[in-house]
């Protein structure tokens, strides 16, 4: 037997125990709603609905494309650009994703 699991005659409870020993061990993740505040210089947009994602490597995906998005929309400017995404969960912050977009050209 596992470590950690328990042998239970009643399969119903059973099920119950072993599940709630996988939540403990980190074996059994539960989705989790990602929050992506989106930061242009000192301008923050908050994201008010969030995406339910399995995991926190889903999250800095989700993350990574929507820079990528930002990046192909962007409006150069020719002192570059800071943007970041700020991901959050109900339970707080969970990291920053982000970039600086500069355009550099050689002095003549």
């Amino acid at each position: 037997m596992a470590k950690g699991f328990t042998y239970v005659k009643d399969a119903s409870d059973g099920l119950r125990r072993m599940e709630r020993e996988l939540i403990c061990f980190g074996a059994l993740r539960m989705a989790a709603r990602y929050y992506f505040d989106l930061r242009d210089g000192t301008q923050v947009f908050r994201d008010e609905e969030g995406l339910e994602l399995p995991t926190v490597r889903a999250a800095e995906m989700e993350a990574t494309r929507t820079l990528g998005g930002m990046v192909r929309d962007l409006e150069l400017e020719s002192g570059g650009r800071d943007l970041a995404i700020e991901v959050r969960t109900d339970a707080g912050p969970a990291f920053q994703a982000a970039l600086v977009f500069a355009i550099n050209k050689p002095a003549n």
